[in-house]
């Protein structure tokens, strides 16, 4: 049996090195969960009994991947985005970055521009999707212009706030949603409904067929693939398949003009770049092989 120490905080069962002990766990292997800040005692004893550390958005670590090595064992970090940010903007933390890599003897990313960005500090990353649980519903049918967006009060303007206000301001005949944002912290603008923190999103991608995403900065997101499974369009910050490209406010509503035009089909393209590359058997399966964890 293969056991695996997973570095995280595990506060919940949707936090992503919860849902890797869980899948470790499913396919007959051993996660032993190693928390943030649990005694360095306790670290070693458990690293010292399994034969994997594996991480996500623990490229900073350098003490704990050190310690890995040190003992003999494989060590995995998963890079998935705001980490990569920090990294790139933050010089102590890409001094930390640097310090911490040489111990990590696989560098795993989510997307090709995160690799790109972390070349640029010295660190090659191999592209692994993350296991996200990702909704496979399939509109059945098109549906009328209307434009989702995901802004949460607290950092709407990271998540492109402005530009998302400026496109529901010119296209005041199309409706926009907002997730995780609210009514009482962000413009009132008439054709712009807040629906804040909800639990099922699917009514929304089956209202508003078109994901508006343009962030400052972005790993791959469980949304945007979510939307590309349903069959939606998504307007994205970065060039993917299936994906229009805009960064700026012009970009974004010439994009959602030219969907609006075409009559918001079913996108094909998105929906097969889902099916193709980011199943979630797939995305499980790859992951269980980079850790060493044979299926029983």
């Amino acid at each position: 049996m293969t056991k695996v120490a997973v570095l995280g905080t595990f506060e919940t069962v949707a936090e992503n090195s919860e849902i890797v002990a869980r899948h470790i766990e499913a396919a007959g292997g051993q996660a032993i969960r190693i928390h943030r800040n649990e005694p360095w005692i306790s670290k070693i004893r458990k690293i010292l009994s399994s034969q994997v550390v594996y991480g996500t958005g623990f490229g900073f670590a350098a003490k704990l991947w050190l310690l890995g090595r040190v003992l003999g064992k494989r060590t995995i970090n998963h890079w998935v985005g705001t980490d990569v940010l920090m990294a790139l903007e933050d010089p102590r933390m890409r001094r930390m970055a640097q310090r911490a890599a040489p111990f990590i003897g696989q560098h795993l990313t989510v997307a090709p521009w995160l690799a790109q960005e972390l070349e640029t500090a010295g660190i090659r990353a191999s592209l692994v999707p993350l296991v996200t649980p990702v909704r496979y519903d399939l509109r059945r049918r098109p549906a009328p212009a209307g434009v989702l967006a995901y802004l949460p009060d607290d950092r709407a303007d990271f998540y492109g706030g402005p530009i998302v206000y400026a496109a529901a301001r010119k296209l005041t005949e199309i409706p926009f949603a907002v997730l995780a944002g609210t009514q009482e912290k962000q413009p009132a603008i008439p054709n712009v409904r807040y629906f804040g923190w909800i639990d099922d999103i699917a009514p929304l991608y089956e209202q508003y067929p078109i994901l508006l995403r343009v962030a400052r900065h972005d790993g791959l997101p469980k949304m945007v693939l979510e939307a590309l499974a349903f069959g939606n369009h998504v307007i994205f910050e970065y060039p993917l398949e299936g994906c229009r490209h805009a960064r700026t406010e012009a970009e974004a509503v010439s994009a959602i003009r030219d969907i609006v035009a075409e009559g918001c089909p079913i996108n094909e393209a998105g929906r097969r770049l889902v099916q193709e590359h980011y199943r979630h058997d797939q995305v499980v399966a790859a992951l269980l092989q980079m850790l060493g964890v044979v299926p029983q």
